[in-house]
């Protein structure tokens, strides 16, 4: 790969990933200028693009800092990415999420890589009065149980509660200025950017501007709303909320499904691994294959998705039969 076009495919999974940290107005019409560019830049963009919808990725709430944060981090580390593949690796390696690495070029030795695997869960928790929460990866809370009121701090990130009923003690979230009220039911809240989601799962909520507005609404199940943090004239309501399809809600809450994290795993110890946790059974004959380096974070019981990456990036046939899927090269 020549240095213009490492550079290209480079500035490509930078703005991919901008793009999903969320761009300014101004940086919405740097990306269309750079595309405009030079008809590769826009190829390199659709590859990435791409690639991205391959990925099995978790919904990385709260993580739009960390996005950030991590651009500052790639230059350093570009050369090194030298043999990954750049249509699937660029965008996913920085957050943390599903790629992979192809087998080092038999020109130089392979590096030294500490591999290691294992099941990743959310952090569940039974509260004191027998609700459970459930907190996605970097989600903190604060327990009150003390006075009259049960109630839950969240400082940041995402978390579900399931509320043990008591008409007696109010169950109460709260983030910044806004309390999330319920007595027995289900919801998710979700705290990111300067912005609060609450969506319900079961039951209803009430959803309160404790600030100088004081505006309330009521979601319902399989609703949910949306609210800024900035603050907003005293006379404005909070926003309606809206109807969710059970699609949606079920991607929305996608990240509690366990996961399997890999580092410099082989892909035959991926695969074993996998195959404890999913009912479609992977096998590979092929001791090469078996060879590749697997990195990241993946959904352990979707197994097609796994396999819509290494066919789309490694040259790898996929035959199904019955509840196993054969893995091989295209070309031996």
């Amino acid at each position: 790969m020549s240095s213009r076009h490492r550079d290209i495919e480079d500035r490509a999974s930078d703005w991919i990933l901008r793009r999903e940290a969320g761009l300014t107005a101004a940086e919405v019409h740097a990306f269309a200028d750079w595309q405009r560019a030079d008809p590769r830049h826009a190829d390199a963009v659709r590859r990435h693009e791409r690639a991205w919808s391959l990925l099995d990725r978790p919904r990385a709430t709260g993580r739009a800092g960390a996005m950030v944060q991590e651009l500052s981090r790639r230059a350093t580390r570009r050369r090194r990415r030298a043999t990954l593949v750049a249509t699937a690796c660029a965008a996913s390696l920085a957050l943390g999420w599903t790629w992979l690495a192809r087998p080092p070029a038999a020109a130089g030795p392979a590096p030294a890589m500490a591999a290691s695997a294992k099941l990743v869960r959310p952090d569940r928790r039974v509260l004191p009065d027998g609700s459970v929460v459930e907190l996605n990866p970097e989600a903190e809370i604060a327990v009150d149980f003390s006075g009259p009121l049960r109630r839950v701090a969240l400082r940041k990130g995402e978390a579900l509660f399931q509320v043990a009923h008591d008409k007696t003690r109010p169950f109460i979230v709260a983030v910044g200025k806004f309390e999330v009220q319920a007595v027995g039911t289900a919801f998710d809240v979700r705290v990111d950017a300067g912005s609060l989601d609450v969506m319900v799962t079961e039951g209803t909520v009430q959803v309160r501007d404790a600030g100088a507005n004081g505006g309330r609404e009521l979601v319902d199940a399989r609703n949910k709303l949306t609210v800024s943090a900035a603050p907003a004239p005293t006379s404005a309501p909070l926003p309606r909320a809206v109807a969710v399809s059970p699609q949606a809600m079920a991607e929305e809450l996608s990240w509690r499904a366990p996961r399997l994290e890999f580092a410099g795993t082989p892909l035959g110890e991926a695969v074993a691994l996998m195959n404890r946790e999913a009912a479609a059974q992977l096998v590979i004959d092929d001791p090469a294959l078996a060879a590749i380096r697997v990195n990241g974070l993946f959904r352990a019981n979707n197994t097609a998705a796994f396999v819509r990456l290494l066919e789309a990036n490694f040259g790898v046939v996929a035959e199904p039969a019955g509840d196993t899927v054969r893995l091989r090269r295209a070309h031996p």
